[in-house]
Order: C-alpha cells, then structure tokens, then sequence
C-alpha cells in the first residue's frame, strides 16, 4: 500500500502485478511485476525489463530505462540506480544507460533504501540480510538455512542500524 498524504489518495499493489489506486474511487493504473516507493514516488519493473519511475497516480514519469530482466522479484530506486533481484542475482542498474552489473548471487524478495544511510538492504529469501554501502558489504545471517524459506515481504527502520522484517516465520528485529 502506498499513500499520497497530498492527494489524499490510497494506492496499492498486488502481488499478481495490479497497480492501482484503491480511495477514494478505484481504478486499475498499471500492470507491474514488482513495486517500490520511497514516499514521494514509485518504482516499478514490467515483464519486458522496462523500469519506470512514476507519481503515485502514474500521470507523471520522472525516470524511464529498458533492461533485459523479465523474471523482477523486487526492485528500488537508489540515487543513480535501480537495483533489481529476479530470481538467481541481485543487480545495480544505471538509471541512464540501463547497463547491468551484478552484485549479489541469489533471489532477495526485500530491497530498502535506508532513510537514515546510504545503505541498501537486500533479504534473500534464505535468510541472508546484506547492508551494501558505497565500498562496503556486510552480511547478517536472520533466518537458519536448515528451515524453509522466510518468505520475507517487508522492512521497516527504526534507526541507521535497527530494524524489523517481516517473514511468514516471524518478525525479525535486526
């Protein structure tokens, strides 16, 4: 769910890839395989790789880039990035060019921009927690591999470096 406090608008996504504007009246906005917002807009990946960001009520496209992943479990806008999981890689996407690189191996269902840092939060569905920084990668074990996955969904911060995630095992203080 995403809320425009000006607008005073409700906004959400679906996990069959839906996006629309749910109050004050409903309406069905766009089709996205992943969605992300960092409370002034929203990033979205479509099965053909295209990446946009948009306003909450799609009627204003402030970036648009084309890639080739068709398979996005999640996405983030991050400065001059995007950064998209699918599921085998985590990669750091030029806003610009669209060029690719990667950076992590694995499928991570929960990507955040932490609002006190500069870092990146990545959660594998595993149970891994990265913390990506300009030049730094740290590693945080939450979830034993011996149990299924956490299906991990979503990330709130408390601080620079405390917070919760959320799981369909628990809620995970970190």
């Amino acid at each position: 769910l995403f809320y425009d406090k000006k607008e005073e608008k409700l906004f959400g996504w679906t996990q069959n890839g839906n996006y629309n504007q749910i109050f004050p009246d409903y309406k069905n906005l766009s089709v996205y395989v992943c969605v992300s917002s960092d409370g002034k807009s929203v990033t979205g990946i479509r099965n053909d790789g295209l990446i946009r960001t948009f306003s909450y009520d799609t009627e204003t496209v402030y970036n648009t880039v084309k890639t080739d992943i068709t398979n996005g479990v999640a996405v983030v806008s991050h400065d001059k990035h995007y950064f998209v999981s699918d599921n085998n890689y985590l990669y750091k996407i030029n806003k610009k060019t669209g060029g690719k690189q990667v950076v992590l191996e694995g499928s991570f269902s929960v990507l955040a921009k932490n609002p006190y840092t500069s870092e990146l939060i990545a959660v594998s569905e595993q149970g891994d927690l990265f913390r990506i920084g300009e030049t730094q990668l740290h590693h945080i074990r939450i979830l034993d591999h011996r149990y299924s996955t956490g299906l991990f969904r979503k990330i709130d911060f408390l601080n620079g470096n405390e917070f919760f995630v959320t799981s369909m095992m628990g809620l995970y203080h970190v």
